[in-house]
């Protein structure tokens, strides 16, 4: 009977040991978190700069009177994912004053840039909106260049550009403004849609893209 309460005894012991050591398992890893300590057994790595930040930054820094092109290269059917970013952009560079051009690579893409750009500012609003939209350019690359450089650009630009900001929901249109500017003096940046963001990374991890 002693042999057999014993073995009884040496059970519970084992299970209350158990016990504690998932206690201190499970306390070690909670307390970590929840007191925000560096104890925790599996780090999250620091968070990253992310191209958004970089885009902000960079229109940021803009000078009063700067001359910015925007590229609405999209059409309806994208409409409802993309002009959340274009509206976002064109209310910063509203606020810094900026003298934007609007452009698009799609025949379209300047009725979409329209109905942006009424729907950011009321017409009574105090706030100045200098917007010119320059309507749809054939050619695709050759436009890119035409666009860039002025060779036909009308109503004349008062000033050089100072930098081009390209929405893009597909990979193409981004490539052409990539390829065609690479190298240039003007700040490059991109607003792009989720299907062209994996497309988009590499471009910003490079001098090529600034955001």
């Amino acid at each position: 009977v002693r042999r057999e309460g014993e073995s009884r005894a040496g059970r519970l012991e084992g299970k209350v040991w158990r016990w504690l050591v998932l206690l201190l398992i499970a306390f070690a890893v909670i307390t970590p978190l929840v007191l925000g300590s560096g104890l925790s057994l599996v780090s999250a790595p620091p968070p990253l700069p992310t191209a958004g930040n970089a885009m902000y930054d960079s229109i940021q820094k803009l000078a009063p009177g700067t001359q910015v092109l925007v590229a609405f290269d999209y059409d309806a059917t994208q409409a409802p994912e993309m002009d959340v970013l274009a509206r976002a952009v064109m209310r910063h560079l509203i606020a810094r004053q900026a003298h934007i051009e609007v452009v698009s690579l799609y025949p379209t893409g300047p009725a979409v840039a329209q109905v942006v750009i009424n729907s950011i500012l009321p017409v009574t609003s105090p706030v100045k909106m200098d917007v010119t939209n320059r309507g749809y350019w054939p050619g695709q690359t050759t436009a890119v260049v035409s666009l860039v450089t002025e060779p036909r650009v009308e109503p004349p630009r008062d000033k050089p550009l100072d930098m081009v900001i390209e929405l893009a929901a597909t990979p193409d249109t981004l490539r052409w403004w990539v390829e065609q500017m690479t190298g240039r003096p003007e700040t490059l940046l991109a607003g792009v849609s989720a299907s062209v963001e994996p497309v988009a990374q590499p471009y910003a991890a490079s001098p090529q893209l600034k955001g």
